[in-house]
This record gives C-alpha cells, sequence and structure tokens, in this order.
C-alpha cells in the first residue's frame, strides 16, 4: 500500500544510473551508504547516492512533472522531450526487472496489469480491445499501488541492504493494525526469508526458471498474483513495498508476511517492563494459615508487591549507562517500517487534519537539529543515510495532529495554521509525539530517541536569542516534547521531562500570560469588514492560542499530580485569565464567520468571560456563560482545579494523620476537616446534578469527576501504600487504617465511585483511554482490589445469590444508596462488552475484579493482540501483578481441595470419552452435490424438479480453492458495468435469480456464487464460517473470472441477509473496489432476542455435543411448510403474547400474511431436499448461526459513515419476521450517517421480498444508480 506521496510523485530513479555496484572481487569500496550498505569508491559519489535517501525528489520536470532526487537525471528526461519526435524509434523491449513502461495504454492502466512500449500491445490484441495510449503520466502513478518503481530482483531476497535492526524469520498472520482490530486466523502462519542482501544490487538478466513456482509461494502471495492478473514479463512477485490492501479483509488483520511483522522487533521500554515479564517475578512461596490469621496472609502479599511496585513506570533508578545520547542509534529508520507506517495510515484512513504537506527544506531543517545534538560525530553519517523521508514525516505529523483533535485542550489553531512556517524544533517534536503513537516498535523508538535528541538542542536556541521565549511556536514545541515524555511510560523520561515543566510555565507567568489583563475584551461591529475585520479576527486568534495553550500547561500539571500525589507548579489562584471562548468560534475558518459567530455569542456582553476562581465562587456562572465557552474545555479546568483543593485537604489529614474514617485524636481538627470534607463534596455534586444533561460534557470529564469524589472517601496515597509502594513496613501501617475504613460508609462510597470510573472508561472512544484516564482506571482498581483483600480476609463473607446484586457501573438508584448507607447488597461491576456477552465481577472477589479492569484497559486498544500505548501497558502490569499476588490468599481447607480435585478429574475423564462419541471429526471438505453424483443421469428423475439445477444460470464453472470447490456463474455483457451478489444464510444464490437475471437483460454483468456449503459449492469444516473466511472466498471469486474485477470503483456489490453482513465486511476493507454497496434485508445487528434464548443457547453455548445439535437442527430445517397458501391476516387478540419467531425457523417457513409465490415454495423445498443431499449444508448452517456476522456487528457498520454519501443503500422489508425495520432504525441508521448519508428504505414484504418483490428493489436499485450518474 502506498504511502502518503505515493499518488502525487512515483519513484523514478533508474536502477544503477551512478557507478555500478561493485562486485567484491574487483577491489575494496571504502564508503559506504548506511541506508542500504552500498559501496562506492570516490566520496562525491557516495554523496550523490546519499542524497536520494535524504533529500527525497525535489526536482520537478517542467513538461510532464515527473519528479527526480538529482538534478542531472532531471535534465537528462528534459533532454530526452525535447529529442522525442514522431521518427525517434522507441524502445521496444524492457529490462526484466523494470517496473513499468513509458505509457501504459488506457484498458491495461484501467485493469492494473502490464503493458508494452511497443501498442497496439499484445494484451489488448488477443483480448480484441481498442489499445489508446494515454497521454497523462498519472496514469503511471496510478500504479504505484500495485507495481514497484525500483528496480528489484524477482528471487526471494527482499531488501537490498541491512535493516537497523534483526529481520525476523517467520511471521505470524495475526498483525496488529494501527486503526483496525486483530483477529487471528485458523490458518498456520507462513514464514519467508528476511535475510538482507549486502551484495551487488545490479542483477543480471533473470531467467524464466529463476522466478518462484506460483505451488511453492505462500498463498497470500499466490492469491495476490491471481487477483491482480500478473501479464507476461510483469514480475510473478510484487516488492515489498507494494501494499496488498486486498488481502487485509475485515479491517482486522493482515495476510500479508512482510513489513508488518517487523514489530516482532523488541518492545520500545528498554528497562524490559512489559506483560511478559510478569513471570520473572520471584513469586514467594505459600504458606498455609488459619481461618483467623489474617495479618499471616497479608505479610505474604505485602512482600510480593514490594517487589511489584520496582517495575512502576515512577521509579527510577539512574545507572551509568544512561544518558542523552544512548536512543541515538534508533534515529536510522529502515524501509520496512517507513511501508509499515505508509500501509497503516493507508489502511485506517487517517485523516489529513490540514492540506499542506511537509516540504523538503522543513524535512532538512528537522534533520540539521538532530545531527547537531549526535555524539559522536560516526553516528551523524548513519543518521544522514536512513533520516525518514519529508513523506514519512508528514505521516507522523498527521498522526499526532489527528491526535491533538482529540484531546480536551487542544492549542493548535488549524484554520491559519501553517505547516512548513513552523519552526524546525515544532516539526520535530510533532513528528515524535507522532511516532511514538504508531503501533510499530522501530518507529516508537525513533520517536522517543527524537525527542531526546530535541530536548538536547532546545536550550540553546533560547540562550541564542532570549527573545525566543516569546516565540509561541517554540514554547509549544517544549510543551509537545515535554508532553511525550511525561507519558511515555519510560521511568527515565518522565522524571526528566517532570522536571522541567516548570520552565514554560515560569516563562508564560513573567510575561503576564497567566493574567486577566493580558485578554481585553476586542469591539466587533457587523460594519467591519476587509483588512480591520481581519486584524481583529488575527488578535483574537493570538489572544486565544495564548489562552488555551495556559490552560493546556494547567491541566497537564493537575494531571501529573494527581498522577503522582505530588504539589503543582501552577495554582488555581494566579489564573485570572478568561476561560476559553466557544469551539464555533475557535474553528471559524474566516474572519467572516467569526464575526457572525462572536456577535451571536458575545451580543449584549459588556464584561469577559468568567475565570476559574469565578466559578469557585460561583458555579452558576458556568451554565449563564454556556453559549461563551468552551464547555468541555472549561468543565474540565474546574474539576481539575477542584483537584488542588482535595489535594490541599489530603496534605492536612496526612500532616495530622487523621482520616474521615479513623478515631479522631485532635477533635476540633478533625471538625474542621470533616466541615471542609462536606463542603468539597457538596461543591462536586452540585457540578454533577448541573451538568447531568448537557452534551458537552464527555466520559472524560464523568471519570474525572468520579475520580475526584472517590479520592475525598479514600486516600489514594493509603492505597499505592497498602500495595507496597514504600515497603512492607509502610504496608503494614496502611493495613490497619484501611481495616477502619473497609467497615465505614467512606469504602461503600469509594466503591460505587470506583465503579462509576469503570462506566465512563468503557464508554471512552477507541484508543483514547490513555495517560491521565488509564492513571484514573488504575486508582479505581487499587481501591476496588484493597476493599476486596481486606474484606475477603477479615471476614466471612456470605456472596450467596440471595444478596440483591448492587452494579456500581450502573446509573445511580435508591438500591445504590441503601448499600452505601447500610451495606445491604453484593457490589458488582461489569467487564467490557464482547462477543461473548459481557462478563461480572463481585468488589468483594479482587481476582475477578481486576481480571475485568485488565480487559477495560485492553478492550480500548482492540484487545489483547493490539499494541497499546507504553504508559497502558505499564498500568495493565501492576493491575496483573495484584491479581497475581492474591494467589496467597487461597483459605480452602486440604479436604475441600481433595474433594474438589477428583471431581474435576472424574468430569474431565467423562468428557473425554463423550467427546469421541458425541463430537465426530469432520473432514476439511466435504463434497457437493455434484461431485458425489447426484445429479447424475441415473438420477436424472429424482433431481429434475429441482428448482435450482446445475446449469439454472449461464457462464457456470467450479472455481478450485484451497477451501474447497466454489460454484460461480458469471453472465451479461463484458462490456457491462458489474454487479456482484452474496446470498443469504441457507439457501443457494437461486434466491437473487429474479433481481440478476433483470439486471443482466439491462445491460449488467453480473456474478453470483454459492457460499461455502450451499448449492453447488464444497462444504468446509474445519474452520469457522466467518466473515473472514466469506470474504476470502468473494476474492476467490473475483479471481477466477476472465474479467478485470479489480480496480477502482470496480463493481457494485449487493449483499442480502446474511449476504449483506459479509458485504458490509467486504467493503469496509476494500472501499476502493466497491463503487456501491447495496444491502437488501441484511444481518448484523439483529437482536439476539430474534434467535430465541433456547436456540441461541443450543448454538453458541458449545454444551451441547455436535451430533446432538446437527440432528435437532436437521430436524428443523425439514420441517415442511404447513399449508400451500398463508392465511389470511386477522389481528391477534393479544399481541404482547404472541411469542416472537425464531431465527431458525423463519429461514424455513416464510412469514405468513401473504400467498406463498412458487418460487418461494420451490425454494424451500430445495432447502429441505439440501439438508438430506448436501453433507456440508448443516454445519455450514450451524458454523454461520455461531460465527457469521449475524448479531453485535456495530463497529463494522459505523465504518459504513466513512463511504462516500450515496454510496449505500440499505433496503428493509416492513414485516420482515428477522430484520426487524424499526429496530435497525434505532440501531443502526445513526451508526451509518443517518438518512442524508445512505439510502433508506422500506419496502413491500418479508423476509423473501427479494422473491416476492424484485420489482420494488429493482425500482430502487435503478433510482440509486440513475441519480448518482
Amino acid at each position: 500500500m502506498s504511502g502518503p506521496s505515493s499518488s502525487t510523485n512515483p519513484p523514478t530513479d533508474p536502477p544503477s544510473i551512478e557507478t555500478p555496484a561493485p562486485n567484491p572481487e574487483k577491489g575494496h569500496q571504502l564508503y559506504a551508504c548506511g541506508h542500504c550498505g552500498r559501496r562506492y569508491s570516490r566520496p562525491e559519489h557516495l554523496q550523490r547516492h546519499v542524497q536520494t535517501h535524504t533529500l527525497g525528489r525535489r526536482f520537478a520536470c517542467g513538461i510532464c512533472g515527473k519528479t527526480f532526487a538529482r538534478a542531472d537525471l532531471k535534465k537528462r528526461h528534459e533532454t530526452n522531450h525535447e529529442n522525442d519526435d514522431s521518427k525517434k524509434r522507441r524502445r521496444t523491449t524492457t529490462a526484466l526487472n523494470s517496473g513499468r513502461v513509458t505509457h501504459a495504454c488506457k484498458a491495461c492502466a484501467a485493469a492494473r496489469v502490464k503493458c508494452q512500449e511497443e501498442k497496439p500491445c499484445q494484451r489488448c490484441t488477443r483480448r480484441g480491445l481498442t489499445c489508446v495510449s494515454s497521454d497523462a503520466g498519472s496514469a503511471a502513478a496510478m500504479n504505484l499501488v500495485h507495481l514497484s518503481a525500483s528496480a528489484r530482483s524477482n528471487d526471494d531476497e527482499y531488501e537490498s541492504g541491512p535493516s537497523t535492526g534483526p529481520a525476523p524469520t517467520s511471521f505470524p498472520l495475526d498483525q496488529t493494525s494501527l486503526y483496525g482490530q486483530t483477529v487471528q486466523l485458523q490458518s498456520q502462519p507462513q514464514s519467508r526469508s528476511g535475510t538482507p542482501n549486502t551484495g551487488d544490487l545490479t542483477r543480471s538478466e533473470a531467467s524464466s526458471s529463476q522466478q518462484p513456482d506460483a505451488d511453492q509461494l505462500p498463498f497470500c502471495d499466490f492469491l495476490r498474483d491471481v487477483l491482480y492478473e500478473q501479464q507476461y514479463d510483469q514480475p510473478a512477485r510484487m516488492p515489498d513495498n507494494t501494499g496488498l490492501d486486498v488481502l487485509d479483509f475485515c479491517n482486522d488483520t493482515n495476510m500479508e508476511l512482510s513489513d508488518m511483522d517487523f514489530g516482532l522487533l523488541d518492545h520500545w521500554n528498554a528497562g524490559g517492563t512489559g506483560p511478559n515479564n510478569l513471570n520473572a517475578i520471584p513469586a514467594q512461596a505459600d504458606t498455609p494459615r488459619s481461618d483467623n490469621s489474617a495479618d499471616v496472609a497479608h505479610a505474604h502479599i505485602r512482600q510480593n508487591l514490594v517487589t511489584a511496585w520496582d517495575v512502576s513506570p515512577w521509579r527510577w533508578d539512574p545507572v551509568a549507562k544512561d544518558n542523552a545520547f544512548g536512543e541515538q542509534g534508533n534515529l536510522p529508520v529502515s524501509k520496512k517500517d517507513v511501508a509499515s507506517l505508509q500501509a497503516e495510515a493507508s489502511q485506517g484512513g487517517l485523516r489529513r487534519v490540514v492540506d499542506q504537506r511537509l516540504d523538503f527544506a522543513a524535512r532538512d531543517g528537522v534533520l540539521a537539529l538532530v545531527l547537531g545534538a549526535c555524539q559522536p560525530d560516526a553516528m551523524s553519517s548513519r543518521i544522514s543515510g536512513s533520516f525518514p523521508s519529508a513523506d514519512l514525516l508528514d505521516t507522523m505529523l498527521h498522526v499526532f495532529l489527528n491526535s491533538h483533535t482529540n484531546q480536551v485542550s487542544d492549542y493548535i489553531h488549524f484554520p491559519t495554521f501553517k505547516l512548513n512556517e513552523q519552526e524546525p524544533e515544532w516539526i520535530a517534536g510533532a513528528a515524535a509525539a507522532g511516532a511514538v503513537l504508531t503501533p510499530i516498535p522501530t518507529l516508537r523508538k525513533f520517536g522517543y530517541a527524537l525527542q531526546e535528541a530535541i530536548r538536547i538542542v532546545m536550550p540553546k536556541r533560547f540562550e541564542e536569542n532570549n527573545e525566543s521565549i516569546l516565540n509561541i511556536g517554540l514554547i509549544h514545541a517544549i510543551v509537545i516534547g515535554q508532553d511525550t515524555g511525561l507519558w511515555s511510560g519510560n521511568r527515565r523520561k518522565m522524571e526528566i521531562a517532570e522536571c522541567h515543566v516548570n520552565i514554560p510555565t515560569t516563562m508564560m507567568r513573567y510575561r503576564g500570560k497567566f493574567q486577566r489583563s493580558t485578554y481585553p475584551m476586542l469591539s466587533v461591529t457587523a460594519a467591519d469588514e476587509g483588512a480591520n475585520l481581519e486584524q481583529k479576527w488575527r488578535t483574537w486568534v493570538d489572544m486565544e492560542k495564548w489562552k488555551r495553550f495556559v490552560f493546556h500547561l494547567f491541566l497537564r500539571d493537575s494531571q501529573q499530580s494527581m498522577t503522582a500525589l505530588t504539589n503543582p507548579v501552577m495554582s488555581y489562584a494566579e489564573l485570572t485569565l478568561p476561560l476559553p471562548a466557544s469551539k464555533e468560534l475557535w474553528y471559524a475558518k474566516t474572519a467572516r464567520d467569526w464575526k457572525h459567530a462572536y456577535l451571536r455569542r458575545e451580543d449584549g456582553h459588556v464584561k469577559r468571560a468568567p475565570s476559574v476562581g469565578d466559578l469557585f465562587r460561583d458555579l452558576n456562572l458556568l451554565a449563564e456563560n454556556r453559549h461563551r465557552l468552551d464547555v468541555q474545555l472549561s468543565a474540565a479546568i474546574y474539576l481539575q482545579a477542584y483537584w488542588l483543593l482535595i489535594l490541599e485537604y489530603r496534605n492536612l489529614c496526612s500532616s495530622y494523620r487523621i482520616r474521615s474514617y479513623t478515631q479522631d485524636p485532635y477533635g476540633n481538627t478533625n471538625s474542621l476537616l470533616n466541615a471542609r470534607r462536606h463542603q468539597l463534596l457538596q461543591d462536586l455534586q452540585t457540578f454533577k446534578v448541573t451538568t447531568m444533561n448537557w452534551p458537552e460534557i464527555t466520559a472524560q470529564e464523568r471519570l474525572l469527576l468520579n475520580q475526584l469524589m472517590m479520592a475525598l472517601h479514600i486516600s489514594i496515597d493509603d492505597l499505592q501504600l497498602f500495595a507496597g509502594k514504600e515497603g512492607d513496613e509502610q504496608a503494614h501501617r496502611a493495613f490497619h487504617v484501611l481495616q477502619q475504613w473497609v467497615e465505614s460508609v467512606d469504602s461503600r462510597a469509594a466503591i460505587w465511585h470506583a465503579g462509576q470510573v469503570l462506566r465512563f472508561a468503557k464508554l471512552f472512544p477507541s484508543a483514547q483511554l490513555k495517560n491521565f484516564y488509564a492513571v484514573g482506571v488504575h486508582h479505581a482498581a487499587l481501591a476496588i482490589w484493597t476493599y476486596g483483600v481486606i474484606k475477603k480476609a477479615g471476614t466471612k463473607q456470605d456472596v450467596s445469590s440471595q444478596h440483591e446484586k448492587i452494579y456500581t457501573d450502573g446509573p445511580e438508584s435508591m438500591g445504590i444508596q441503601r448499600y452505601i448507607n447500610t451495606g445491604q447488597g453484593l457490589p458488582v461491576f461489569r467487564g467490557p462488552a464482547s462477543r461473548n456477552g459481557v462478563s461480572e465481577a463481585t468488589i468483594e472477589n479482587p481476582k475477578a475484579g481486576m481480571e475485568a479492569i485488565h480487559e477495560i484497559l485492553q478492550a480500548n486498544f482492540g484487545g489483547a493482540n493490539r499494541m497499546a500505548p507504553a504508559i497502558v501497558e505499564n498500568l495493565c502490569v501492576l493491575i496483573r501483578q495484584l491479581d497475581f499476588y492474591l494467589q496467597n490468599m487461597a483459605s480452602q481447607d486440604t479436604s475441600t481441595a481433595l474433594v474438589a480435585t477428583t471431581t474435576v478429574v472424574s468430569t474431565v475423564l467423562f468428557l473425554v470419552v463423550a467427546r469421541a462419541l458425541l463430537y465426530p471429526v469432520q473432514p476439511k471438505t466435504i463434497r457437493n452435490p455434484l461431485k458425489l453424483g447426484v445429479y447424475d443421469k441415473a438420477n436424472a428423475d429424482k433431481v429434475k424438479n429441482l428448482v435450482y439445477q446445475p446449469d439454472q444460470f449461464p457462464g457456470a464453472r467450479d472455481v478450485e480453492t484451497p477451501y474447497g470447490s466454489t460454484r460461480v456463474y458469471e453472465f451479461g455483457p463484458e462490456d457491462g458495468e458489474k454487479i456482484l451478489f452474496v446470498h443469504g444464510i441457507s439457501t443457494p444464490c437461486i434466491t437473487l435469480a429474479p433481481i440478476a437475471l433483470a439486471l443482466s437483460k439491462r445491460g449488467y454483468r453480473v456474478m453470483l456464487f454459492d457460499l461455502f456449503g450451499r448449492g453447488f459449492s464444497d462444504g468446509v469444516a474445519d474452520i469457522p464460517h466467518d466473515a473472514r473466511l466469506y470474504v476470502s472466498q468473494m476474492l476467490l471469486v473475483l479471481a477466477s473470472s476472465p474479467l478485470a474485477w479489480t480496480g477502482t470503483n470496480a463493481f457494485r456489490l449487493v449483499g442480502y441477509s446474511l449476504g449483506g453482513g459479509i458485504a458490509i465486511h467486504f467493503a469496509n476493507a476494500f472501499p476502493n473496489l466497491v463503487r456501491d454497496l447495496v444491502l437488501l434485508a441484511p444481518a448484523g445487528l439483529i437482536r439476539a432476542a430474534s434467535f430465541g434464548r433456547v436456540s441461541r443457547f443450543l448454538f453458541v453455548s458449545g454444551l451441547v455435543p455436535e451430533r446432538i445439535l446437527a440432528v435437532a437442527t436437521r430436524h428443523r430445517l425439514q420441517k415442511p411448510i404447513a399449508a400451500s397458501a398463508r392465511p389470511s391476516p386477522v389481528a391477534p387478540v393479544e399481541p404482547v403474547t404472541t411469542p416472537p419467531l425464531n431465527v431458525v425457523e423463519a429461514e424455513v417457513n416464510p412469514a405468513s400474511g401473504k400467498a406463498v409465490t412458487p418460487l418461494e415454495k420451490r425454494v424451500m423445498e430445495y432447502v429441505r431436499w439440501a439438508v438430506t443431499h448436501h453433507q456440508g449444508f448443516v454445519p455450514a448452517f450451524m458454523s454461520s448461526i455461531r460465527f457469521a456476522p449475524l448479531m453485535e456487528q456495530h463497529d463494522a457498520w459505523a465504518k459504513l459513515a466513512q463511504r462516500a454519501p450515496g454510496t449505500t443503500a440499505i433496503l428493509l422489508a416492513r414485516t420482515d419476521e428477522i430484520i426487524n425495520p424499526d429496530d435497525y432504525r434505532r440501531d443502526a441508521l445513526s451508526l451509518v450517517g443517518g438518512e442524508q448519508h445512505v439510502r433508506w428504505r422500506i419496502l413491500p414484504g418479508s423476509h423473501d421480498f427479494v422473491m416476492t418483490n424484485p420489482q420494488d428493489i429493482l425500482r430502487e436499485i435503478q433510482d440509486m444508480w440513475e441519480t448518482k450518474a
């Protein structure tokens, strides 16, 4: 997949145009390129070669726009233009490793296949096509996705030089994507050589025998070659820097065994902190204890937890090797990592926040800064040869800018932002911040190394010219670098960044940026126009940028204080400046837009907006000025400022050694502190009630609010001490204090707020539960763990089902208040939603609780296989260690354990025997009725009346795949627009016959096929029938066509029922292939109740043996239609008591209310026939119920909103017995962008409306396509 710049300027460097790569036998070459290993005998030749790596393609042809890395190449190219007359003989042959021809013809360019220099080309001649040459050079650029512009050999060596890290020799199929999710494939991992080539790069002409045999290629490479229709001298294998988006289906896995597997390199954290290091922690020997000896058990826990805190990200013990230059070896970046980041950005749909691209001059400025920080000098040449290009830095910058737009305190004004006018220090700091957000370990290392280099050179910039402290861009650069370090998860970087946070604060404090007088109100009238209005807007923008930047520093300072429990650098009392203005004003793109918004929002106001201190005095000012302020940011400022009040209270409590839940040795002091605490709680409760229904207040502010209220009910410092932060002695002292807390009202209130923290953590947008907010989840985990451990060890708790469950992560209720006040009820909270449902954990079972909280953190980043930020990974380690050391809390006696062990062993033996009888081993492929001879002449009379015959449609073919045979039909005019159909769960493609035949008669080229286990396709028994299998089948079907079905907007996709759910995953994975998407009663959001409780339990639980379930399913699918016609509709007397129709039943029996059409009846009869005669049908049906995209596909549906408006149609049936139109409107319409984004229609008929009402469907489809045309 091409990177950000590949669509504009394709690579043009010819192979070996300079000094030929020497043969080692011809002499010793002294000068070697640090990036690719190429060697030269003269330094000027090496210098010229390095420019191709570092400076990019700066020289553009003035005639055709083609770009070059060197001026001499551009000059020679322009000379060729001058001599390009009609008499000049054109080259008719190309080298075997040539990347592309000068100009491909239009037919070959559209099909993305190899063309020839001589016209007409062989492909057009062979196919009878008109060979028309394309005059635009951009056609070659469009083919860059599929063809390498660099001259590379076709053998198994993929790299022309050594990379910066060891190349893995084996690559797993499950990969991590920056914007997607990870799903493990069922097939075995492939491997291929990654040995770098350090020899001669100039190859002799390769013979055909050197090209790899297709039978020996990994399956993904073989399928790629088939799908792209390799022709003649086109290489049979694409270069590694070519993306393979066609195999990255479902946006959740990458089958290409190349660049993404570079993530197997060492983790960024040199200290080795990570989940895998958990086993390295020495475990203490278990010590039996009596039921009344809690102190003994806690002594062992405390000893273990003291060790756990040694790997905390907040503990750093410097060693001799720690210095500012230790990470410079990570600054060179290999081609593998460049391709990985660009592939991730392309696959994830990285949004460009600004329309400018980083130019080469800006990139060279960053390189100069980095070289200025290098030691020793030998490292400079290596960095120069392998420093990222402008395109790669531009991608990193946009990763950072996208992240910046998602944060509460955004301070970059994008309407006036000019990327290439920023200071080099700013560009470097932002690129570093973006690099550490990528999931590629080597690029994360690069980001941290770049951040370290900028930290070294920044002081020199300010010392050279002290006026630089007025340059907001340079101060931005300092803060961006500090933000990267503060939340890096690296102990050294976090401590160094914390040591320097006061530098930008002090700079702005003494420039008066905290004071109200610095931000006067502007006089804006409706008459302001032209330069006067532009000047006022610019003045306002400058003030607002400083204001928002000040508040960003304040939020960061307060968050760091809450994280480390230290005193902040900034005080709320000195922040007299007004709160930030509304987002509408901040995001106004022009001065005129800003003026209209300003007059509307500031009309009638003669005073400036309130400050944070004003909100302390009167919180109603927030509601009164709601239309003037950025409410979300203002609320965050108010809450973070409130932490400073809570910290003052906690410091006093610590000084007097009293808590609200302990005995009072100082009567008057405790009374005063309790009064202060009561006032703080009351103010926060007022804020909660005031903003309860404000849409501007997001999950981030709700989490922070409950974190603050939890801190008023329990000292976080006490929790950390008990967890072993300062050793066993302090943990023992904290234990006795917390014993009193557990029995108090405060403990139950703290647990309630901790549950609320988890509640709102689960509502965070994907990949946003990080940094400070992840620390908040950790604090909640500490509170829950401490309460559960002490409660479980100190008393015998009755956690029977007779107690009412109190969901601490649910909305507030009378049950919650009763639990807090009296302790009645069983407190529980829920884990993240998953495909297997939602797990529950009781507060008094700390082991289950820590597992659930660990899952909450991981679920926000796509699960355990995704690479979360390092700070989150470290917090997960601490939480898992809390779970790990609970093994010393075992209180079961020996006899109970013996009985349990005996029971388990007996049960396992029984299950082993039962499995052999009830779970038969299926073959990998189950042959279809054609292969079994069911349709032979001897059985002709038995099958002649079936609605579905092998020659039912023209253009039939059987496609042999690694999974089995697939029946495909393709018919209609070859030059017609292409349409691919995907049918439902129980019927073959015959159900779509009325629509497909009608469209073929209207000039469309249509393709139908039978899903695995249906019709005349083989069954697949060893792989789950999920979206991955069916999307792979679709790719194989497309590849089997003699026509080109790939390319931009290659075909229209129509999916019915289950086929609709499959089509959604295909369209999400390959949005450029699918021109229009039509979903007919699509699956994906079917509610669980529609399946019936019994049916869902039978299929999903796994408790019912396969043999028994198959018999029951076969019996149900064979039930005949009760009558030849449905009864006339009669309103039920008690419709509420009518049981819902089971989905399995509905797939066999059409809904009542209308007459059964002949086609409907014959199709249902065929289904019953297939149950008996297609041995793969019932296994496929059962597996589809379990694994296919039928339910809970909200994430996949939400991605439809990213498609262009008007390219998606969702057609539902009014009386559908499976797909409820009202439920889908509530669940799906908002996900896909609303009716203004998709074509949403309710048509007559039931779920079988593709057979009963095809004309209505055809009318809507044709209207949609004609409207677009």
